[in-house]
C-alpha cells in the first residue's frame, strides 16, 4: 500500500499593530498542496493534497490612555489550494484501488481593530482555497476501485464584504476492471461571514462545486457514484447573507458492463444561503441533475441497470427578508436493450424558504419547486419512480405578517418496457411557514397532477402508479391557522390507443389523493386540504384491469378550542377490459366543523370482475355523539356495473338511487329536516320514535345485477356507524326505521334478499331476516318491501350511558336477470325516555301482509 499526505504551509498571521504602527498588518496566503502524478506498483494507491490556511490579519494597536485611538485591524489571506491525483494500473486479482484526498486551505479572518478603537478602515477575510482531485484504477485481472474526494475551504470572517468559499473544482473518479466501482465526492466551501461590526455589502458566496464525474467499466458489474455540494453562503449581521452556490451536474456518472449489472447514482444538492440577523438573508442555490443513459451505444449491453437521481434545492437564509429557497430539478433517462431490466429514479427536493428574524409585515417567502421525471425510452422490465416536493414556506413574526407558502411540486414519468411496467409518480407540497407574535401561517400547497404516467408493454404487465399530497398548512400562536393543500389525482390511461402490438395483457391503475393537514392557529384553525381522485382505465376486450382510487382528505389539526373545518373526499374510478377489479375509497378528513363528506364511485365495463366501494367520514368536535361513519359496498361486474358509496355529517341522505349495482349512501346526526320528513312520511315509525327522538343516523342501503348475462350475483351494502354512548343525552331504547324499499326489475330475478343489523359484532334478531324463497304467498320482491314499508323495530335494546356502540346495517341482494335488484332506506336513533317499539313478533314471510299493513316488529 502506498499513501502519500502532501501539506501546504500556513500563511504567517499579520502582526499586531503598535504605537508607532497603529494598523495591524495583513496575513500572509497559504501554501499550495500538490503531489506528482505518478503510479507505484502497489496494489492500493491514496495521495492527499491539504492547502495550508491563510494568515490572518493581525489586531489593531490600542492606545492604553485614549481608547479612541486603537488602529484598524489588517485583513485576512486566502487559503491555499489543493491538487491530489492518485492512479493504480497494476494487475492484482484480489483487487486494487486508487484514492485521491483534496482540501483547500482555509482563508484567514480579519484582525481586531484596537480595543475601544473606532473602525477607521475594515478588515476584510479572505476566500477559502480550490480542491482539485483525480483518481484512476485500472485492473485487467481483479475488481477496480476509484474514490475522490474535492472539498473546497471555507473562506474567513471580515468586517467587509464576505469572500467566496474555496471552489471545488474537479473530483474525476474512474474505475476499470472485471468489477469496477467509481465514486467522486466535492463540497464547496463556506462564503465568509461579516462580522457584528461589519457594514459590508453581504456575506461570502458559498464555494462552487463542479466538473464531479464517475466512471466505471466492468465485466460483470460496474458501480459509478458522484455526490457533488454547493457551498454555504456567510452569514451577516446587519449586512445581507451571501448566497448559496448553485450545483448542476449532466450525464456526470457514466459505465458499462459485458452482460453485467450497471448502477449509475447522482445525488446532487445546491448551498444554503447565508442568514442576516436584520437584513436579507441569502438566497439558497438551485439544484440540477441529468441523468441521461444510452446503453445501446456501448460495445457491449448491460443485462440489468438501474440509474438514481436525487437532486436537493438549498435553503434560504434567515433574516428581516428571507432568502428563497433553491430549486430542484431532477432527471433520469435509460435506453437499454429489450432483454434487459431497468431501474429508473429520479427525486428532487426544494428548497426551504428562509425565516423572518423580525417583525415584518409581508407575506414571507414561499417554499421553492421541486421537478422530477423519469424515462426509459427501451428496455424489457421496468421499474420507474419520480418523486418530487415543494419546500416549506419561510416563518413570519409580528402582526399583519403571513407565512409564506408551500413550494409546488411537479413529477412526471413515462415507460416503454416489453414484459414489465411498474411505474409511480408521487408530488409533495411543501408545508406552509409558521406565524408567531401575531402573524398567520402560510398555507400548504395544493397539488394538482393530470395523467403524469404513462406506458406500454407488448402484451405484458402495465402498473401506473400516481399520488397526489397537498402540503401542511402552518401553525400560528395567535393568528389564524394555515389551510391544508388540497389534492387532485386525475389519471386516464386507454391502451386502445396504443399499437395492438404494444398493448397490456394486464394493466393496473393507482390514483391517490391525500390533502395537506389545516393547521393550529390562535385566532382559528387552517382547513383540512381537500382530496379527489379521477381514475379511467381502460384496456381490450382480452385485458385483466385492475383500478384503484383512493383519497384521504385532510384533518383540521384542532386542539379543541378553535372550529377547524375538516377536508372533503372524492373519488370516482371507471375501468373497462375483459375483467376488471375497481376499488375505490374516500375518507374524509375530520375536524370541529364542516360535513366531513365522503364518496366513492366506481364503474366497470367488463365480461367480469367486481366493483368494491367504501366511504369513510370522522367528527372529532367536542363531545360528539357520532365519531365515525362507513358506507362500503361489492358487486359483480357482467356488462356494465356501478358500485357508490357516501358518507357525511348532518343534512339528508343523497337522491334515492335504484339502479346501481351497489349502493351505501350514510348520513350520520341527519339535520331535523331530513329526519322530520321520514317521520311525516311514514307513520308506524313516528310512533316508534316518539315526540322528540335524538337521531344517530339514516341511510339507504342495496343492489342489483349487472347490466347483462343471466348468472347468480351478490351484490353487498354496509353502512356501519360508531356511537360514543357518553354523549348521549338521555340513553332509551334503541330503535330503528325501514322505509322506501324498492324492488325493481323483473320480480323473477330477485332471488334473495338478507338484512343483517348488528350491534357490537351481536345480531338483532328481529332486523336479521333472510329471505330466499316464496312465503305465504308472497314472492321474495313482495316480502322485501313489506320489510322496508313503513316498518319500525325496537323496544330491547337498552343503550348504556357509557361505552362505544358499533351499529352494522347490512344487505345482501342475489339476482340472476340483468336489471333485477331491491334498494331500500333506513333510520335509527333513540326515542325519548318512556316511549318504545310496540310488542311484535318479528318479521317473517308467513306475516309479512302483517307487517306491511302496520304492525310494528321487535327484536
Amino acid at each position: 500500500m502506498d499513501s502519500v499526505t502532501y501539506t501546504g504551509t500556513t500563511g504567517m498571521n499579520g502582526i499586531t499593530g503598535t504605537m508607532g504602527s497603529p494598523a495591524g498588518g495583513d496575513g500572509a496566503i497559504g501554501g499550495i498542496a500538490s503531489g506528482p502524478a505518478e503510479a507505484t506498483t502497489d496494489s492500493s494507491n491514496t495521495e492527499t493534497a491539504i492547502g495550508g490556511h491563510g494568515g490572518s490579519g493581525g489586531a489593531g494597536w490600542s492606545d492604553p490612555n485614549n481608547p479612541m485611538n486603537g488602529g484598524p485591524g489588517g485583513s485576512g489571506a486566502a487559503g491555499g489550494n489543493a491538487i491530489a491525483i492518485a492512479k493504480t494500473t497494476t494487475g492484482y486479482a484480489a483487487g486494487n484501488s486508487a484514492t485521491a484526498n483534496a482540501t483547500g486551505g482555509n482563508g484567514g479572518f480579519y484582525g481586531g481593530f484596537g480595543w475601544e478603537g473606532p473602525p477607521s478602515a475594515l478588515g476584510n477575510g479572505a476566500a477559502g482555497g480550490s480542491a482539485s482531485a483525480t483518481a484512476t484504477d485500472v485492473n485487467t485481472l481483479g475488481g477496480a476501485t476509484a474514490n475522490t474526494s474535492a472539498d473546497g475551504g471555507d473562506a474567513g470572517s471580515g468586517q467587509g464584504a464576505g469572500q467566496a468559499g474555496g471552489a471545488a473544482l474537479k473530483s474525476a473518479a474512474s474505475a476499470t476492471g472485471t468489477t469496477a466501482a467509481a465514486v467522486a465526492v466535492s463540497d464547496g466551501g463556506s462564503g465568509g461571514g461579516v462580522t457584528n461590526d461589519g457594514t459590508g455589502a453581504a456575506g461570502g458566496l458559498g464555494g462552487v462545486a463542479s466538473h464531479t464525474t464517475a466512471n466505471a467499466v466492468g465485466i460483470t458489474n460496474a458501480y459509478a457514484q458522484i455526490n457533488q455540494y454547493g457551498g454555504v453562503g456567510g452569514s451577516a449581521s446587519t449586512a445581507n447573507g451571501g448566497a448559496g452556490a448553485a450545483s448542476a451536474a449532466n450525464n456526470a456518472t457514466t459505465g458499462t458492463t459485458h452482460g453485467g449489472v450497471l448502477s449509475l447514482l447522482e445525488d446532487i444538492a445546491g448551498g444554503g444561503g447565508g442568514d442576516s440577523n436584520t437584513a436579507t438573508g441569502g438566497n439558497g442555490g438551485a439544484g440540477k441533475g441529468i441523468l441521461n443513459v444510452n446503453d445501446l451505444t456501448a460495445a457491449f449491453q448491460s443485462a440489468s441497470i438501474t440509474g438514481n437521481t436525487y437532486v436537493d434545492g438549498g435553503f434560504g437564509g434567515n433574516g428581516k427578508t428571507v432568502g428563497a429557497g433553491g430549486t430542484a430539478m431532477a432527471s433520469t433517462t435509460i435506453t437499454a436493450a429489450t432483454t434487459a431490466t431497468v431501474t429508473a429514479y429520479a427525486t428532487a427536493t426544494g428548497g426551504n424558504a428562509g425565516n423572518e428574524t423580525v417583525a415584518g409585515t409581508a407575506v414571507a417567502h414561499a417554499g421553492a419547486t421541486g421537478n422530477a421525471a423519469v424515462t426509459v425510452i427501451s428496455g424489457g422490465s421496468e421499474t420507474g419512480a419520480a418523486n418530487s416536493a415543494g419546500g416549506v414556506g419561510g416563518d413570519a413574526i409580528g402582526a399583519g405578517a403571513t407565512g409564506g407558502k408551500g413550494g409546488v411540486a411537479v413529477a412526471t414519468g413515462n415507460l416503454v418496457g416489453i414484459s414489465l411496467v411498474n411505474l409511480s409518480v408521487s408530488a409533495q407540497g411543501g408545508g406552509g411557514g409558521s406565524g408567531t407574535s401575531g402573524a398567520n401561517a402560510g398555507a400548504g400547497a395544493g397539488e394538482n397532477l393530470q395523467s403524469v404516467v404513462t406506458g406500454t408493454t407488448e402484451n405484458g404487465n402495465l402498473s401506473l402508479q400516481q399520488t397526489a399530497r397537498g402540503g401542511a398548512g402552518g401553525t400560528s400562536d395567535t393568528g389564524h391557522g394555515g389551510a391544508g393543500g388540497a389534492a387532485t389525482s386525475d389519471l386516464t390511461y386507454n391502451d386502445l390507443l396504443n399499437s395492438t402490438a404494444t398493448q397490456s395483457a394486464s394493466l393496473a391503475g393507482y390514483a391517490t389523493a391525500i390533502g395537506g393537514i389545516g393547521n393550529y392557529g390562535g385566532a382559528g384553525d387552517g382547513i383540512g386540504g381537500a382530496a379527489t381522485v379521477v381514475l379511467t382505465i381502460t384496456g381490450n376486450s382480452a385485458s385483466l384491469v385492475n383500478a384503484n382510487g383512493t383519497t384521504y382528505a385532510g384533518n383540521s389539526q384542532n386542539d379543541g378550542s378553535n372550529a377547524g373545518v375538516a377536508g372533503a373526499a372524492s373519488t370516482s374510478v371507471t375501468a373497462t377490459g375483459g375483467t376488471v377489479h375497481i376499488q375505490t375509497i374516500a375518507e374524509a378528513g375530520t375536524g370541529q366543523t364542516g360535513t366531513d363528506s365522503a364518496a366513492a364511485l366506481g364503474t366497470g365495463n367488463a365480461t367480469s370482475g367486481y366493483v368494491d366501494t367504501q366511504a369513510v367520514s370522522f367528527s372529532s368536535a367536542p363531545k360528539a355523539l357520532m365519531t365515525q361513519i362507513q358506507a362500503q359496498g361489492s358487486t359483480v361486474v357482467n356488462g356494465t356495473a356501478i358500485g357508490a358509496a357516501q358518507t357525511a355529517y348532518g343534512g339528508k341522505l343523497p337522491t334515492f338511487q335504484a339502479s346501481d349495482g351497489t349502493v351505501a349512501y350514510g348520513i350520520a346526526s341527519p339535520s331535523a329536516a331530513a329526519s322530520t320528513a321520514v317521520l311525516n312520511a311514514n307513520g308506524n315509525i313516528k310512533t316508534a320514535f316518539g315526540a322528540t327522538p335524538s337521531f344517530f343516523a339514516m341511510g339507504e342501503v342495496g343492489g342489483g345485477h349487472a347490466s347483462t348475462g343471466a348468472d347468480s350475483e351478490t351484490s353487498t351494502s354496509s353502512i356501519i356507524t360508531q356511537i360514543n354512548l357518553a354523549n348521549l343525552a338521555a340513553p332509551g331504547n334503541l330503535v330503528f326505521g325501514l322505509y322506501n324499499g324498492e324492488a325493481v326489475g323483473n320480480a323473477a330475478g330477485l332471488t334473495g334478499v338478507t338484512l343483517s343489523v348488528t350491534a357490537n359484532n351481536v345480531a338483532l334478531p328481529g332486523l336479521s331476516v333472510s329471505i330466499t324463497g316464496e312465503q305465504g304467498g308472497l314472492s321474495i320482491a313482495q316480502q322485501a318491501d313489506a320489510l322496508f314499508h313503513n316498518m319500525g323495530f325496537g323496544g330491547e335494546l337498552a343503550l348504556a350511558a357509557t361505552g362505544t356502540l358499533v351499529i352494522d346495517v347490512s344487505l345482501s341482494v342475489t339476482t340472476d336477470q340483468a336489471g333485477a335488484g331491491f334498494y331500500g332506506d333506513f333510520i335509527f336513533g333513540d326515542p325519548p325516555t318512556g316511549v318504545s317499539a310496540r310488542p311484535g313478533t318479528g318479521f317473517s314471510g308467513a306475516n309479512a301482509m302483517a307487517e306491511h299493513h302496520g304492525v310494528l316488529g321487535s327484536w
